[in-house]
Parts: structure tokens; C-alpha cells; sequence
């Protein structure tokens, strides 16, 4: 007898692709606002999928394994059997095809990634001359991202979501894993979760054939990396073994260098309703700006433009610059030296590790990019006045 496909049974297939789901991924309840939007977009989508993915199997397995009078037929169970085998295999062919967002290639598109959906409104009590008056505020999403390479997990990142493919990528390029959009066979979101607390917090990576690395080696150094009681010098030593010094003799004009602040501002949407977001910005040598990202770590802000431009085949990004809000941090210019951007910039200053590592890696610091005036810490000739 021909078994009637539910769309749970569609949807717990789907949901097998990304059950490799850990539990250090869940999302802060405090955060459930941001995401109910998304979830509701994404779960219609996934029923419409498996709608018409059940449609293609019923259709093919009516008309292509049910002959004429099949129901009197001495081996009409038999025949029923095939039906059955047809339309599951359909099934599976429907939710390849039409489920593809859940598995895309690296320089696909999925429209949520065009948007950062990362504020949530949340009740507040607002207090001024010795009133107070119940209102609402718009806040900063911080949610959990697991990012895994195939089915292992690497990393987990406080991230402001929207942009997560763009982020693990660039987090790939400044580990070194990758270097290319080649090296990098396809990444997906697993937007359907075995555990609902786990939505659209895990991405997987999964990398070109030709790609080797050192697991073990890769998570000690994110280690040591996150791990206290490492000096200086060690730091910049290690940094730099993995990528050398710039070579790079771009050379860019002070008036270019002043106008970026304006211009990354102008991009800064969530900030403006929130007030509570880093941005990163990158430029080209006459200050065009070509992608701006947001995102409630600076760190996280770089990946997403790493990542961008990855996508994108620009990489390396040699005479490009990066304007960050806030300070320049070591973390911040060891992400740069990965992409090869020969000057960093920032409207406060930067931290004595930045302008070391820096001066070691043929890298301009420009900090305190305010108006017209800027200070101009390490190689400075590559501003010029």
C-alpha cells in the first residue's frame, strides 16, 4: 500500500542534512526576538519546498509506475511497491533540487544574507528628572555562531546575526585555512535544526578537495590565541610565520584617508537605530567605499568583509584600506595582514600590540581619523599629504 508523505516526514528529511548540531550553539532566550521573523521566512520556505518536492514524487510515481488497471492486476502489490520506491526516490530528488538554499555553493546568494536582521525590541523603563515611563528600545542581537569544516566543529563566535557565510569565510581566510574562493567547495546554513535552540546558529564549510590541514595544529592555535599569559613578542612571531610581511607599494592620498569615517558612517543602519554596533569598511586606493559590514564585535566586522571579498574573487586585497570603528587592536591588524591590506584606520587609537605588529608587517596604522586631522603610526610614507 502507498504510504502518504506528511510535511513533517518532509521536513525531519531536511532536518537529517544538519543534525550534527552541538549544543554550545543555542541561543540566548533574551535574543528570541530578533530571530522570529526569520525563523517564520524560512520555515514557509522550507514547506513550500517540500510542498512541491512532494508534488514531483506523487506526479512521476502516478504516471510513471502506475499502469492502466494496476489495481486489479495479479501483481498490482508489486507494482504498488515500485509506486511507493518511485515516489520516495522523487522525494529525495524533489528536496535535492528545490532544497538547494540549504546547500549552496560558495558564490551563491540566499536573500536573508542580504540583510542583517540584528535588533530586537525589548521592554525598558526610562528614568529622567525624577519621572519614569515605561517605553520600548531597540537592542543588539548577540547570538552564538558554530562554525564547522564538514562535520567537525571548529569555532564559536558571539556574532549580531545576518551575514554568517560571509563571516565564517573571512574567519577561514584569517585562520589561513583558505586563501582562494577555489579552496572552498561550498558552504551552507543549516536554517532546519534537530534542535530548535540551535536555529540558524551553525554553518558548515566544507573545502575543495585539493585543500589539507592540520585539524589538531588549527584548534591549538585558536587556543593559544584566545589564552592569557602569551607575551607579546611570541604573538607577533607566531602571527607572522603564518603570513609574511606586506609587499605592497600602494601609496594613498591624505584626503582619501579623511573621507572614510563619513562615508563607513553613512552605512552604519543598525547602529543608528541601536547605538550598539562596531562597522568595518573596506576602501579602494581612491576611497570608493566597496562593502561595509556591522556586527557587535569589530573582530567579527573584518571576517564579514574578508569574507565578502572572497566571494567575490578580490582577494588578495593588496592596495586596499580598512576602516574600523572605535580602536585598532592587535586582532584587528593580524586580520588584515591574512587579507594582505596594506592600512588599517580607526577613529580612536591603537593598542601598542597593533602598532608593533604593524610596524613588523610593512602595515600603516592610521588612528584618531577625525575630520581632517589623523595620526599616522608605522610606515607612514604610505600616506601621503
Amino acid at each position: 500500500m502507498l504510504r502518504r508523505y506528511r510535511r513533517s516526514d518532509g521536513l525531519q528529511l531536511l532536518a537529517r542534512g544538519c543534525e550534527h548540531h552541538s549544543a554550545r550553539a543555542h541561543h540566548d532566550p533574551g535574543a528570541h526576538a530578533c530571530r522570529q521573523h526569520r525563523q517564520k521566512t524560512e520555515h514557509a520556505e522550507a514547506q513550500q519546498s517540500i510542498t512541491a518536492a512532494m508534488g514531483i514524487g506523487t506526479l512521476l510515481g502516478h504516471y510513471g509506475a502506475r499502469p492502466s488497471g494496476c489495481g486489479k492486476h495479479p501483481g498490482a502489490a508489486r507494482l504498488g511497491v515500485l509506486r511507493a520506491d518511485v515516489e520516495l526516490t522523487m522525494l529525495f530528488c524533489g528536496v535535492f533540487l528545490l532544497g538547494l538554499p540549504f546547500m549552496r555553493p560558495i558564490g551563491s546568494r540566499k536573500g536573508s544574507e542580504s540583510e542583517v536582521l540584528g535588533s530586537a525590541t525589548v521592554p525598558m523603563r526610562h528614568l529622567a528628572d525624577l519621572r519614569a515611563e515605561d517605553r520600548t528600545d531597540e537592542v543588539v542581537c548577540e547570538e552564538p555562531l558554530e562554525i564547522q569544516l564538514g562535520p567537525v566543529s571548529l569555532a564559536v563566535v558571539m556574532r549580531t546575526p545576518g551575514h554568517d557565510e560571509e563571516l565564517a569565510l573571512g574567519f577561514l581566510v584569517t585562520e589561513r585555512v583558505v586563501a582562494s574562493p577555489q579552496d572552498v567547495y561550498s558552504i551552507r546554513h543549516c536554517t532546519v535544526a534537530a534542535s530548535p535552540e540551535a536555529q540558524d546558529n551553525i554553518i558548515r564549510a566544507t573545502l575543495a578537495p585539493h585543500v589539507r590541514i592540520d585539524l589538531s595544529a588549527l584548534r591549538r592555535n585558536l587556543y593559544a590565541s584566545s589564552s592569557c599569559g602569551i607575551c607579546g613578542k611570541a604573538t607577533i612571531e607566531n602571527a607572522m610565520a603564518a603570513a609574511p610581511p606586506l609587499d605592497d607599494a600602494a601609496v594613498f592620498d591624505a584626503a582619501a584617508v579623511a573621507a572614510m569615517p563619513d562615508r563607513l558612517r553613512q552605512q552604519q543602519r543598525i547602529f543608528d537605530r541601536t547605538g550598539g554596533l562596531h562597522a568595518a569598511g573596506l576602501f579602494d586606493a581612491s576611497g570608493s567605499l566597496l562593502v561595509a559590514r556591522e556586527d557587535i564585535g569589530r573582530h567579527n566586522a573584518v571576517d564579514k568583509v574578508v569574507g565578502w571579498a572572497l566571494r567575490n574573487a578580490r582577494m588578495p586585497l593588496s592596495g586596499h584600506m580598512l576602516m574600523v570603528s572605535g580602536r585598532i587592536s592587535y586582532e584587528v591588524v593580524q586580520k588584515a595582514l591574512a587579507a594582505r591590506i596594506p592600512l588599517v584606520a580607526a577613529v580612536s587609537a591603537p593598542s601598542s600590540l597593533a602598532v608593533a605588529m604593524a610596524d613588523a608587517a610593512c602595515m600603516t596604522l592610521v588612528g584618531f581619523l577625525r575630520g581632517d586631522a589623523m595620526n599616522v603610526y608605522a610606515h607612514t610614507g604610505r600616506v601621503r599629504s
